[in-house]
């Protein structure tokens, strides 16, 4: 379970270069199983730590037609921006977030 002590801590690792795709696997499951903490005070902290990294790691990852764990994680970073609250705070982040979302729509239909 994440806390808002180790957002930071949390999304480094979830960055690392050299973190697997299994351990990335991991790490965003257990954001997404905290998702909860978006719908606090926290919120602007949580994007402030975990939106760009998300955006980078959903690139990063191609769309496979097979159930491994590289789609997995592709499939969880989706339903974690999918499940963010839509105000004010995510307004800052909103162009981003259409971009990524056209491009993963785009690259997932081919």
């Amino acid at each position: 379970m994440i806390t808002v002590a180790s957002f930071q801590q949390h999304a480094q690792r979830l960055q690392a270069p050299g973190t697997s795709i299994e351990a990335k696997l991991q790490l965003a499951t257990e954001v997404r199983e905290s998702i909860e903490i978006v719908h606090t005070q926290e919120y602007p902290n949580f994007l402030k730590y975990y939106f760009k990294i998300i955006l980078q790691n959903l690139a990063g990852t191609k769309p496979q037609r097979t159930d491994n764990n590289e789609n997995k994680l592709r499939s969880v970073l989706l339903e974690i921006l999918n499940r963010l609250p839509q105000n004010d705070v995510l307004k800052p982040y909103v162009q981003e977030l259409l971009e990524t979302c056209m491009q993963a729509l785009r690259a997932d239909n081919e």
